[in-house]
Protein backbone atom coordinates (compact mmCIF):
# COMPACT_ATOMS: atom_id res chain seq x y z
CA UNK A 1 0.00 0.00 0.00
CA UNK A 2 3.04 2.12 0.58
CA UNK A 3 4.70 2.06 -2.05
CA UNK A 4 1.46 2.73 -4.03
CA UNK A 5 0.77 5.94 -2.24
CA UNK A 6 3.86 7.17 -3.41
CA UNK A 7 3.17 6.54 -7.14
CA UNK A 8 -0.16 8.64 -6.61
CA UNK A 9 0.90 11.06 -4.27
CA UNK A 10 4.71 11.89 -4.26
CA UNK A 11 5.88 11.22 -7.51
CA UNK A 12 3.79 14.01 -9.70
CA UNK A 13 5.25 16.41 -6.79
CA UNK A 14 8.61 15.05 -7.24
CA UNK A 15 10.27 17.87 -9.36
CA UNK A 16 8.66 20.43 -7.12
CA UNK A 17 9.85 19.29 -4.10
CA UNK A 18 13.88 18.07 -5.18
CA UNK A 19 15.59 20.95 -3.38
CA UNK A 20 13.69 21.07 -0.26
CA UNK A 21 13.83 19.35 3.12
CA UNK A 22 10.37 20.58 4.84
CA UNK A 23 7.05 19.72 3.49
CA UNK A 24 4.09 21.29 5.09
CA UNK A 25 0.41 19.65 4.52
CA UNK A 26 -2.85 20.17 5.42
CA UNK A 27 -4.95 17.16 4.19
CA UNK A 28 -7.98 16.64 2.53
CA UNK A 29 -10.45 13.97 1.96
CA UNK A 30 -8.95 10.31 2.38
CA UNK A 31 -5.32 11.67 2.79
CA UNK A 32 -6.21 12.56 6.43
CA UNK A 33 -6.48 8.60 7.44
CA UNK A 34 -3.67 7.38 5.01
CA UNK A 35 -0.34 7.84 6.32
CA UNK A 36 1.70 9.31 3.46
CA UNK A 37 4.36 10.45 5.89
CA UNK A 38 5.63 6.42 5.63
CA UNK A 39 5.09 6.34 1.97
CA UNK A 40 8.37 3.83 0.34
CA UNK A 41 11.15 5.42 -2.68
CA UNK A 42 13.74 3.27 -3.41
CA UNK A 43 13.45 1.34 0.31
CA UNK A 44 13.11 4.47 1.36
CA UNK A 45 10.11 6.22 3.39
CA UNK A 46 9.42 9.75 2.93
CA UNK A 47 9.62 11.17 6.32
CA UNK A 48 13.12 9.79 5.84
CA UNK A 49 14.62 11.91 2.84
CA UNK A 50 12.02 15.06 4.40
CA UNK A 51 10.81 16.20 7.20
CA UNK A 52 7.36 15.94 6.58
CA UNK A 53 4.53 17.98 8.85
CA UNK A 54 1.06 17.26 9.17
CA UNK A 55 -1.09 20.69 9.76
CA UNK A 56 -5.01 20.54 10.85
CA UNK A 57 -4.35 24.41 8.94
CA UNK A 58 -1.90 25.67 6.74
CA UNK A 59 -3.03 28.91 9.51
CA UNK A 60 -0.80 26.79 12.08
CA UNK A 61 2.32 28.16 9.96
CA UNK A 62 1.48 31.48 10.73
CA UNK A 63 -0.21 30.67 14.67
CA UNK A 64 2.67 29.30 15.27
CA UNK A 65 3.64 29.90 19.06
CA UNK A 66 6.68 28.77 21.14
CA UNK A 67 6.27 25.50 23.01
CA UNK A 68 5.41 25.85 26.57
CA UNK A 69 8.01 24.06 28.92
CA UNK A 70 6.81 20.42 29.70
CA UNK A 71 6.13 20.56 34.20
CA UNK A 72 3.35 18.25 34.14
CA UNK A 73 1.86 15.00 32.57
CA UNK A 74 -0.77 12.65 33.35
CA UNK A 75 -0.46 9.10 32.00
CA UNK A 76 -3.08 6.03 31.53
CA UNK A 77 -2.03 2.41 31.34
CA UNK A 78 -2.85 -0.70 32.76
CA UNK A 79 -6.53 0.13 33.08
CA UNK A 80 -9.03 -2.81 34.49
CA UNK A 81 -11.70 -2.81 32.76
CA UNK A 82 -13.50 -5.64 34.31
CA UNK A 83 -12.96 -3.17 37.81
CA UNK A 84 -16.26 -4.17 39.49
CA UNK A 85 -18.79 -0.61 40.50
CA UNK A 86 -17.93 -0.80 44.27
CA UNK A 87 -13.91 -0.66 42.89
CA UNK A 88 -14.30 1.83 40.99
CA UNK A 89 -16.56 3.96 43.20
CA UNK A 90 -14.07 3.57 45.95
CA UNK A 91 -11.09 4.82 43.68
CA UNK A 92 -12.91 8.10 42.78
CA UNK A 93 -13.99 8.77 46.40
CA UNK A 94 -10.07 7.98 47.22
CA UNK A 95 -9.11 10.90 44.56
CA UNK A 96 -11.83 13.24 45.26
CA UNK A 97 -13.65 12.81 42.40
CA UNK A 98 -17.19 12.08 41.40
CA UNK A 99 -19.15 12.49 37.79
CA UNK A 100 -20.12 16.08 38.18
CA UNK A 101 -19.86 16.42 34.30
CA UNK A 102 -23.75 15.48 33.70
CA UNK A 103 -24.50 17.86 31.14
CA UNK A 104 -21.85 15.67 29.10
CA UNK A 105 -22.50 12.28 30.16
CA UNK A 106 -22.86 9.98 28.13
CA UNK A 107 -24.34 6.53 29.05
CA UNK A 108 -22.39 4.35 25.16
CA UNK A 109 -24.79 0.84 24.88
CA UNK A 110 -22.52 -1.94 23.08
CA UNK A 111 -23.15 -5.49 22.82
CA UNK A 112 -21.68 -7.60 25.56
CA UNK A 113 -19.48 -9.00 23.18
CA UNK A 114 -17.43 -5.92 22.46
CA UNK A 115 -16.30 -5.44 25.80
CA UNK A 116 -12.75 -4.54 25.80
CA UNK A 117 -10.02 -7.29 27.20
CA UNK A 118 -7.10 -5.88 29.20
CA UNK A 119 -3.99 -4.86 27.39
CA UNK A 120 -0.86 -6.52 29.13
CA UNK A 121 1.58 -4.14 27.70
CA UNK A 122 0.35 -0.78 28.71
CA UNK A 123 1.26 -1.30 31.96
CA UNK A 124 5.00 -1.61 31.13
CA UNK A 125 4.38 1.19 28.49
CA UNK A 126 2.88 3.80 31.27
CA UNK A 127 5.21 2.13 33.98
CA UNK A 128 8.46 2.54 31.26
CA UNK A 129 7.19 6.00 30.05
CA UNK A 130 6.62 7.21 33.52
CA UNK A 131 10.10 6.34 34.69
CA UNK A 132 11.60 8.10 31.72
CA UNK A 133 9.64 11.55 32.35
CA UNK A 134 9.71 11.56 36.34
CA UNK A 135 13.43 12.82 36.17
CA UNK A 136 12.61 15.68 34.62
CA UNK A 137 8.66 16.91 35.29
CA UNK A 138 5.98 15.78 37.93
CA UNK A 139 4.10 13.07 36.52
CA UNK A 140 0.71 11.27 37.73
CA UNK A 141 -0.07 8.11 36.48
CA UNK A 142 -3.55 6.11 36.93
CA UNK A 143 -3.70 2.49 36.11
CA UNK A 144 -5.74 -0.42 37.40
CA UNK A 145 -9.47 0.70 38.95
CA UNK A 146 -7.80 4.19 39.17
CA UNK A 147 -8.05 5.00 35.53
CA UNK A 148 -11.48 5.76 35.96
CA UNK A 149 -13.01 8.37 33.30
CA UNK A 150 -13.71 10.74 36.13
CA UNK A 151 -10.01 11.10 36.90
CA UNK A 152 -9.79 12.15 33.40
CA UNK A 153 -12.09 14.99 33.64
CA UNK A 154 -10.55 16.25 36.89
CA UNK A 155 -7.42 17.32 34.28
CA UNK A 156 -10.12 19.97 32.54
CA UNK A 157 -8.45 23.72 33.47
CA UNK A 158 -5.15 21.69 35.36
CA UNK A 159 -1.81 23.23 33.97
CA UNK A 160 -0.78 19.59 32.55
CA UNK A 161 1.16 19.49 29.33
CA UNK A 162 1.39 15.75 28.64
CA UNK A 163 -1.25 13.93 28.70
CA UNK A 164 -0.75 9.40 27.34
CA UNK A 165 -3.27 7.70 27.02
CA UNK A 166 -3.06 3.72 26.70
CA UNK A 167 -5.85 1.84 26.42
CA UNK A 168 -8.51 0.77 23.76
CA UNK A 169 -9.91 3.14 21.16
CA UNK A 170 -12.98 3.15 18.88
CA UNK A 171 -15.22 4.88 16.03
CA UNK A 172 -17.65 3.89 14.85
CA UNK A 173 -19.27 4.30 11.36
CA UNK A 174 -22.61 6.15 11.02
CA UNK A 175 -23.95 2.72 9.29
CA UNK A 176 -23.63 1.21 12.42
CA UNK A 177 -25.25 3.81 14.44
CA UNK A 178 -28.30 3.04 12.25
CA UNK A 179 -28.08 -0.47 13.05
CA UNK A 180 -27.83 -0.36 16.38
CA UNK A 181 -31.05 0.99 17.66
CA UNK A 182 -29.98 1.70 21.12
CA UNK A 183 -27.06 3.47 19.63
CA UNK A 184 -29.13 5.09 17.01
CA UNK A 185 -31.17 6.59 19.99
CA UNK A 186 -27.91 7.83 21.38
CA UNK A 187 -26.39 10.02 18.27
CA UNK A 188 -29.95 11.01 17.22
CA UNK A 189 -30.44 13.36 20.58
CA UNK A 190 -28.24 15.50 18.95
CA UNK A 191 -29.36 17.84 16.34
CA UNK A 192 -26.06 18.87 15.13
CA UNK A 193 -23.90 16.69 12.30
CA UNK A 194 -20.75 17.22 14.20
CA UNK A 195 -22.14 16.31 17.66
CA UNK A 196 -23.37 12.96 16.21
CA UNK A 197 -20.29 12.07 14.52
CA UNK A 198 -18.31 12.74 17.97
CA UNK A 199 -20.54 10.96 19.84
CA UNK A 200 -19.09 7.90 18.23
CA UNK A 201 -15.46 8.13 18.86
CA UNK A 202 -14.20 7.46 22.01
CA UNK A 203 -11.60 5.62 24.41
CA UNK A 204 -12.45 2.98 27.53
CA UNK A 205 -11.36 3.54 30.81
CA UNK A 206 -11.45 1.75 34.34
CA UNK A 207 -14.97 -0.37 34.84
CA UNK A 208 -16.38 0.15 31.66
CA UNK A 209 -17.51 -3.43 31.13
CA UNK A 210 -20.04 -2.73 34.14
CA UNK A 211 -22.01 -0.92 31.54
CA UNK A 212 -21.30 -2.90 28.69
CA UNK A 213 -22.69 -5.55 30.42
CA UNK A 214 -25.82 -4.12 31.31
CA UNK A 215 -24.60 -3.49 34.93
CA UNK A 216 -26.80 -0.62 36.86
CA UNK A 217 -24.48 2.40 37.33
CA UNK A 218 -24.89 4.94 40.19
CA UNK A 219 -26.29 8.26 38.92
CA UNK A 220 -23.20 9.74 40.65
CA UNK A 221 -20.57 7.53 38.16
CA UNK A 222 -19.59 7.90 35.18
CA UNK A 223 -19.83 4.99 32.38
CA UNK A 224 -16.11 4.41 31.79
CA UNK A 225 -16.42 5.61 28.07
CA UNK A 226 -15.37 8.86 27.45
CA UNK A 227 -16.21 10.01 23.84
CA UNK A 228 -14.89 12.70 21.75
CA UNK A 229 -17.74 15.29 22.18
CA UNK A 230 -17.68 14.66 26.41
CA UNK A 231 -13.83 15.82 25.67
CA UNK A 232 -14.88 18.88 23.43
CA UNK A 233 -16.39 20.56 26.65
CA UNK A 234 -14.00 20.28 28.85
CA UNK A 235 -10.50 22.72 29.32
CA UNK A 236 -7.54 21.28 27.68
CA UNK A 237 -5.59 24.21 26.50
CA UNK A 238 -2.47 24.27 28.83
CA UNK A 239 -1.41 20.29 26.51
CA UNK A 240 1.19 20.75 24.93
CA UNK A 241 0.60 17.04 23.42
CA UNK A 242 -1.80 14.33 23.47
CA UNK A 243 -0.25 11.00 23.05
CA UNK A 244 -3.49 8.10 22.11
CA UNK A 245 -1.35 4.93 22.45
CA UNK A 246 -4.69 2.76 21.29
CA UNK A 247 -6.42 1.71 18.01
CA UNK A 248 -8.16 4.37 15.61
CA UNK A 249 -7.74 7.35 17.32
CA UNK A 250 -7.16 9.10 14.46
CA UNK A 251 -10.12 8.32 12.29
CA UNK A 252 -13.80 9.62 12.37
CA UNK A 253 -16.33 11.19 10.00
CA UNK A 254 -14.66 12.84 6.69
CA UNK A 255 -15.93 16.50 6.50
CA UNK A 256 -15.00 19.30 4.25
CA UNK A 257 -13.22 20.49 7.52
CA UNK A 258 -11.56 18.03 9.26
CA UNK A 259 -12.19 14.75 10.57
CA UNK A 260 -14.80 14.59 13.07
CA UNK A 261 -13.67 12.09 15.92
CA UNK A 262 -11.11 11.65 18.90
CA UNK A 263 -8.87 14.58 16.81
CA UNK A 264 -11.39 17.06 16.55
CA UNK A 265 -12.31 16.58 19.95
CA UNK A 266 -9.03 16.99 21.49
CA UNK A 267 -8.49 20.23 19.14
CA UNK A 268 -11.53 21.43 20.34
CA UNK A 269 -10.82 21.25 23.94
CA UNK A 270 -7.43 23.11 23.17
CA UNK A 271 -4.58 20.80 22.97
CA UNK A 272 -2.08 21.39 20.67
CA UNK A 273 -0.11 18.51 19.47
CA UNK A 274 -1.36 15.37 18.63
CA UNK A 275 0.04 11.84 18.11
CA UNK A 276 -2.72 8.76 17.38
CA UNK A 277 -3.24 5.92 14.91
CA UNK A 278 -5.09 5.33 12.08
CA UNK A 279 -5.79 1.74 12.67
CA UNK A 280 -5.71 -1.17 14.98
CA UNK A 281 -2.15 -1.21 16.68
CA UNK A 282 -0.49 -4.03 18.34
CA UNK A 283 0.11 -4.06 22.11
CA UNK A 284 3.88 -4.77 21.83
CA UNK A 285 4.68 -2.98 18.79
CA UNK A 286 2.98 -0.11 20.30
CA UNK A 287 4.75 -0.13 23.66
CA UNK A 288 8.15 -0.65 21.96
CA UNK A 289 7.50 2.86 19.82
CA UNK A 290 6.17 5.07 22.92
CA UNK A 291 8.88 4.33 24.72
CA UNK A 292 11.15 4.87 22.34
CA UNK A 293 9.11 8.11 21.11
CA UNK A 294 9.82 9.43 24.61
CA UNK A 295 13.51 8.28 24.67
CA UNK A 296 13.72 10.24 21.67
CA UNK A 297 11.67 13.63 22.83
CA UNK A 298 13.39 14.12 26.48
CA UNK A 299 16.90 13.69 24.41
CA UNK A 300 16.04 16.81 22.63
CA UNK A 301 14.64 15.71 19.48
CA UNK A 302 11.71 17.29 17.62
CA UNK A 303 8.64 15.50 18.14
CA UNK A 304 8.44 14.91 14.33
CA UNK A 305 12.21 13.77 14.75
CA UNK A 306 11.44 11.92 17.51
CA UNK A 307 8.52 9.34 16.18
CA UNK A 308 10.55 9.05 13.00
CA UNK A 309 13.20 7.61 15.48
CA UNK A 310 10.82 5.18 17.16
CA UNK A 311 9.34 3.86 13.97
CA UNK A 312 12.22 3.11 12.84
CA UNK A 313 13.37 1.71 15.80
CA UNK A 314 10.00 -0.81 15.75
CA UNK A 315 10.64 -1.71 12.14
CA UNK A 316 14.75 -2.56 12.61
CA UNK A 317 13.58 -4.42 16.13
CA UNK A 318 14.86 -8.01 16.46
CA UNK A 319 14.33 -10.85 18.65
CA UNK A 320 17.27 -12.81 20.36
CA UNK A 321 17.41 -14.85 17.20
CA UNK A 322 18.01 -11.76 14.86
CA UNK A 323 14.32 -12.25 13.15
CA UNK A 324 12.71 -8.43 12.45
CA UNK A 325 9.56 -9.01 14.32
CA UNK A 326 7.66 -5.87 13.35
CA UNK A 327 9.37 -4.72 9.90
CA UNK A 328 5.75 -4.57 8.35
CA UNK A 329 4.47 -0.97 8.21
CA UNK A 330 1.08 -2.55 9.80
CA UNK A 331 3.39 -2.22 13.56
CA UNK A 332 4.23 1.58 13.09
CA UNK A 333 3.32 3.55 10.08
CA UNK A 334 0.29 3.81 11.47
CA UNK A 335 1.14 6.41 14.23
CA UNK A 336 1.51 9.94 12.88
CA UNK A 337 1.57 13.34 14.23
CA UNK A 338 -0.58 16.24 13.98
CA UNK A 339 0.74 19.93 14.46
CA UNK A 340 3.63 18.92 15.58
CA UNK A 341 6.03 22.13 14.36
CA UNK A 342 8.43 21.98 17.59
Amino acid sequence: MLDDIYEIIWEPLRDQISNVKNIFFAPAGNIHIIPIESAFFDNKRIGDIYNVYRLSSTRQLVDKKTESQLNSAVLYGGLSYDAKIEDVGNANSSLNMTAVTNPYMERYPFDNNESPQYLPSTKEEVEEVYNILSKTMNVSKYMNCDGTEESFKAISGQSVNLLHISTHGFFWKNEVSIKNNNLKRLVDKYAQSEDKALSRSGLYFSGVNNYLQNHDIPNNMEDGILTAHEISKIDLHNLNIVVLSACQTGLGDLKCDGVFGLQRGFKKAGAKTLLMSLWRVNDIATKLLMVEFYRNYLSGNGKQESLRLAQSYVRDYTDEKGNKLFESPYYWAGFILLDALD
